[in-house]
């Protein structure tokens, strides 16, 4: 057994470098160490650990700064320094069952991707120098990219799906963006100023009057 199965490293520094998430009534806590993954359950332990280096092809070690899990169906999306890698569950498990393993079930060709972003119908986005927001028919597709103007450091969809804000490092404007009138495929935004350099941002989930 290699050191790394079992010592995988230090977790990154990056923003999105740990994801915790509940799917199918369990919770899920994934962090990201050089140039790997790891997956644990509530209890943290260990349910398996991904290795980007034979996954993206890519002849130099890798750092990931982003991973990101669905609640939509448990794919994991991972980024690489010319990839962004999606991981999908080996199988579907029975409701209420943990997931056990993931496979690598597409590789998405983007470059210096730094901020990923699932939306609630299965949909990722992701931030570069560029928004872009991907779909899922058969093959991964664009459906929507805009150039920005400065690299973009966080992503995150509302929990509804309808909204999504992002920002840039060390930048005091934090966009909010929605779907343009009559179109599903572009997106407008306005800004929310804010008086220093924003560190960090999330969206508060609403509460439900129980009966």
């Amino acid at each position: 057994m290699l050191l790394q199965q079992v010592c995988p490293g230090k977790t990154c520094s990056s923003l999105q470098s740990i994801h915790s998430i509940s799917y199918e009534s369990r919770r899920y806590v994934l962090y990201a160490a050089t140039d790997s993954v790891v997956i644990c359950d509530a209890s943290f332990k260990p349910i398996q650990i991904l290795f980007l280096q034979g996954d993206s092809k890519e002849e130099q070690n890798q750092v990931v700064s982003a991973v990101v899990m669905s609640e939509y169906d448990g794919k994991i999306a991972v980024t690489t320094n010319h990839h962004v890698l999606i991981y999908a569950p080996s199988k579907t498990p029975a409701s209420g069952d943990k997931i056990s393993s993931w496979v690598l079930s597409a590789t998405l060709e983007c470059q210096h991707v730094t901020s990923l972003a699932w939306r609630n119908d299965g949909h990722l986005l992701t931030g570069s120098d560029h928004l872009t927001l991907w779909c899922q028919s058969g093959t991964w597709t664009k459906l929507w990219e805009k150039r920005q103007g400065a690299g973009v450091d966080l992503i995150q969809f509302t929990p509804d799906g309808k909204l999504f804000a992002s920002m840039a490092k060390n930048d005091r404007l934090v966009k909010v963006w929605h779907q343009q009138e009559d179109s599903t495929t572009a997106f407008d935004f306005f800004y929310l100023p804010h008086p220093r350099a924003v560190s960090n941002f999330s969206w508060r989930k609403e509460k439900t009057n129980s009966a």
